[in-house]
């Protein structure tokens, strides 16, 4: 790390440096960007005028003053890039080791939820086992019973009709001898309905002429009430609960068509007549139902029941 940090430095370092040499207004005023001119080869028999040596000296240091504040600026401004470069390679540097703690932190939860792992995929492959060990003998033990069973229906099956062969067998004898026994004795006395019809004559002759259809008028059967009825059960009005304990109690449909002929003598028209009829008859029934009345009434249970809403019991 340490020699990777000094290259870095350097290299940032040059080119900072170049591009301040070449930006600075006062690098290319300064006599070190000058091209350095060959000294003419004094000629000592040239005659010099000392003034004018002293007033060359004097414009060469004013030159040299601009050349040593642009170099005290390249050092301050070199001196704030190494701080600053300092301060990022800090940063840095501890951003790494963060890093590399928390990848090495992140590696040992690895490590450890591995082993968990590879214990909890042993102990499943260890119950998978027992249970594919369980299924092979259940399984062998059904082939068995099935095998036993196929076995016994076989020998069953084929005693049965080894049976019913002889049964068959023998019943056929019974049967034939029974028609040979039948045969002889009508035979010798003639077919039996012979002795009935002696017995019993008819009184008139037979025919076998088809006798001719008597066309009769249907009887009605239907009530003037079905009809009305016919309605309330189209409708869905004439189904209702019964009580079948008490006998005093009438039908549904009878107190529909009840209501119904009293509206009707009353005028109410035709389509209004039914629902009109159906509410009257809900809500005498409605009126009929008991109400339950508890022993104790200032009980908890009393309350509850006084103020219960069977009707609406399952909107709640």
């Amino acid at each position: 790390m340490a020699s990777v940090k000094k290259v870095t430095k350097s290299k940032f370092i040059t080119e900072d440096i170049s591009d301040l040499m070449n930006g600075s207004q006062f690098l290319k005023d300064s006599p070190i960007n000058k091209k350095n001119q060959k000294r003419p080869k004094i000629d000592v028999t040239e005659n010099y005028d000392i003034p004018k040596v002293s007033d060359k000296k004097k414009k060469t240091e004013a030159n040299i003053e601009p050349g040593k504040q642009s170099r005290q600026k390249i050092i301050e401004v070199m001196d704030q890039h190494l701080i600053c470069r300092k301060q990022t390679n800090d940063t840095l540097l501890k951003c790494i080791s963060e890093l590399i703690s928390q990848v090495d932190t992140d590696h040992s939860v690895m490590k450890e939820n591995e082993q968990k792992l590879e214990q909890l995929t042993g102990a499943f492959m260890k119950c998978i086992q027992q249970a594919t060990v369980a299924h092979k003998q259940s399984l062998k033990a059904l082939k068995e019973i099935y095998d036993t069973f196929k076995k016994q229906c076989d020998e069953m099956q084929s005693q049965q009709k080894a049976e019913t062969d002889q049964l068959a067998g023998e019943l056929e004898e019974d049967i034939k001898k029974l028609q040979q026994k039948l045969v002889m004795e009508t035979r010798r006395r003639g077919p039996l309905w012979f002795d009935v019809y002696r017995a019993f004559p008819p009184k008139t002759e037979p025919k076998f002429a088809k006798p001719k259809p008597e066309i009769k008028p249907i009887r009605p059967i239907l009530y003037k009430e079905d009809a009305i009825r016919a309605k309330f059960h189209s409708n869905g009005y004439g189904l209702a609960t019964v009580n079948l304990l008490s006998q005093s109690t009438e039908t549904q449909t009878k107190r529909l068509i009840q209501q119904y002929k009293n509206l009707q003598s009353e005028g109410v028209p035709e389509n209004e007549i039914l629902e009109i009829s159906a509410k009257a008859v809900a809500n005498e029934r409605q009126a009929e139902i008991p109400k339950i009345s508890a022993k104790n009434p200032d009980s908890v249970t009393a309350q509850v029941l006084t103020e219960a809403n069977i009707k609406n019991i399952f909107k709640e």
